[in-house]
């Protein structure tokens, strides 16, 4: 509890403080403060004290804490900086006290009809074809209005609403229908996507960014750790307690925003996400030390049929009828005795992915254990 987190975004600095009470985080912002302002005096780094704002994020309500929070202050450089009791905007997202984002949802769609208002008198003044009509009601409109959705949207009716009123009035202007036309040929019409599918699809798109970046990279912690790597190998008790929460069909309650990212990507999922999600890595260029030799068919067969006394590995992979599969490899070292190990892969695989398992777990067995002599590997007819 006693860490302070730093963000930084181009020339924006944010300070995270956890703590028990209100006197403690204020005591634990002004150190901080205190070190950025010192650090910016030795590399020639001016910060505008002016413009720092503070906001308490708590899902405590009372008239004591709301008292405590009006007298609380964080000196910055001389200045006296009073937490703000509605919502703080950073990185053009408007963060209250209970981390709801109700504030700026309306924000934004105050902004959203403001654009709107201007669109319109700009179609009845100019006129706009409803190609190009739609075109400005999407990038000037729906943009502002669902900018930071996937951090808020979590199935809200009150929001789903106002967003779909929106959109009706956008189908409206785009196709110059009367107010009597029904609204769902007016948007289909109009060629506008729901309420409900546009939030839903910002929020699949935000995942799979997030999904996507670096294993380092601390906004892509947003997401359960067990929805990023695939918990199927996990034993009892290395997972963390509630980390698996999206994975439950039948579980209801508040969730996190990670939790409810996962739960959303793995609905539409045609495969169970538990087996984690392949990334791509860039690996240095390197040349198996040896030669592979690929026989034709009866060729193969002949030499199957008389092998040499060297080291032989059988390779093989599957997929079980409920969706798991795997490789393994057999193997007899001369004069030694028979030698297995599986390889489990889990399940979103297909067969030809397991057999390429089974081949590179054979090279690599080969290159640690041939010692220089001829090494046969048999595959199955059909890989």
């Amino acid at each position: 509890m006693g860490t302070v987190l730093l963000d930084r975004q181009m020339d924006d600095i944010g300070l995270l403080a956890p703590g028990y009470s209100v006197r403690e985080v204020c005591k634990k912002l002004q150190e901080a403060a205190k070190v950025a302002i010192e650090w910016g005096h030795g590399n020639v780094v001016q910060f505008d004290a002016g413009k720092t704002e503070a906001v308490l994020l708590t899902r405590k309500r009372g008239r004591e804490l709301k008292d405590q929070i009006q007298r609380a202050q964080v000196e910055v450089d001389g200045h006296c900086v009073p937490f703000n009791l509605e919502a703080t905007r950073w990185l053009g997202v408007w963060l209250d006290s209970g981390l709801n984002l109700k504030a700026h949802y309306q924000t934004c769609m105050r902004k959203a009809r403001a654009a709107e208002n201007r669109v319109q008198r700009l179609c009845q003044s100019h006129g706009l074809a409803p190609g190009l009509a739609r075109q400005v009601q999407v990038a000037a409109i729906q943009s502002v209005a669902l900018y930071g959705a996937e951090l808020w949207w979590q199935g809200q009716k009150d929001r789903r609403v106002g967003i779909q009123l929106m959109i009706n009035r956008q189908a409206r202007a785009i196709t110059g229908m009367l107010k009597s036309t029904p609204v769902g040929p007016l948007v289909r019409e109009a060629g506008l996507a729901p309420a409900e599918a546009l939030l839903e699809a910002r929020q699949l798109k935000y995942t799979t960014r997030l999904l996507s970046l670096p294993e380092n990279h601390p906004a892509k912690e947003i997401l359960p750790v067990s929805f990023r790597e695939g918990d199927q190998h996990t034993q009892p008790g290395e997972q963390t307690p509630g980390n698996r929460q999206w994975a439950e069909r039948n579980n209801r309650g508040r969730w996190s925003l990670g939790q409810h990212l996962a739960r959303q990507l793995a609905n539409i999922l045609p495969v169970d996400p538990s087996g984690g999600f392949e990334s791509t890595t860039q690996t240095t260029s390197s040349q198996f030390p040896g030669q592979i030799e690929m026989l034709p068919g009866p060729e193969a067969l002949v030499a199957a049929q008389s092998l040499p006394p060297e080291l032989a590995i059988w390779s093989d992979g599957s997929r079980l009828e409920n969706g798991k599969s795997g490789a393994g490899i057999a193997w007899r070292e001369p004069g030694g005795t028979w030698k297995t190990r599986g390889f489990p892969l889990g399940k979103g695989y297909e067969v030809f992915d397991t057999e390429l398992l089974g081949i590179v777990r054979a090279l690599q067995l080969a290159e640690k254990v041939g010692d220089q002599s001829p090494v046969t590997i048999l595959l199955e007819a059909l890989s």
